[in-house]
């Protein structure tokens, strides 16, 4: 008896005294019928509130990186947020300064919400901007217009903000993701401890 798969059937061969007899049967999706469970990778630590941006090709169980993808393998209930045009080319617009700004104060606002431990990990990663920012320029008309609509985001989604801007200096940028990939470490052993 041979079993082989042709499109979304499967076809059964069986020798009966001398005469090979095929049946065949129709399976609902082969993508269904294999699909492997989720497992975690790197950008799922601290997920829901701090992991990476969620991986496509985990969705589909075709990711290849497997433990060492950047993106999250876990579901979110809702897509990734964005920007529209007029938000990005006002973004675009600000300077470093005020690009940190507008992450930090929605950052701050978020981990108040966040239980104790989770908010001792991101400590370090608020006072790192904390220290290349100045305060005092927040308050005008086009920040607040720039915090509207990112106050939907995530946290780790804020950070990425961050990472995609052109106006930060990429030294910053390393920083904040070595700070960022410690938080996440730190808050998925709190998770599991």
């Amino acid at each position: 008896m041979t079993l082989e798969c042709k499109g979304t059937f499967l076809v059964v061969s069986a020798e009966e005294s001398g005469s090979v007899r095929c049946r065949s049967q129709s399976i609902a999706s082969p993508v269904k019928a294999w699909k492997q469970a989720a497992t975690m990778s790197v950008g799922s630590y601290g997920h829901p509130d701090l992991c990476a941006s969620p991986c496509i090709r985990a969705a589909y169980a075709k990711c290849v990186k497997g433990f060492f993808c950047q993106f999250c393998h876990l579901g979110h209930q809702k897509p990734k947020s964005k920007l529209n045009k007029n938000e990005r080319e006002l973004f675009g617009s600000l300077n470093e300064t005020e690009v940190l700004s507008v992450v930090l104060l929605l950052l701050r606002e978020k981990c108040v919400k966040l239980p104790g431990q989770q908010q001792d990990a991101l400590r370090l990663l608020l006072s790192s901007i904390q220290r290349r920012v100045n305060l005092g320029n927040v308050g005008t008309r086009q920040m607040d217009f720039a915090l509207r609509p990112m106050r939907r985001f995530s946290i780790g989604r804020l950070i990425d903000i961050i990472q995609q801007c052109h106006q930060v200096e990429q030294d910053f940028k390393l920083e904040l993701k070595w700070l960022t990939e410690k938080a996440r470490a730190e808050v998925d052993q709190a998770r599991a401890s």
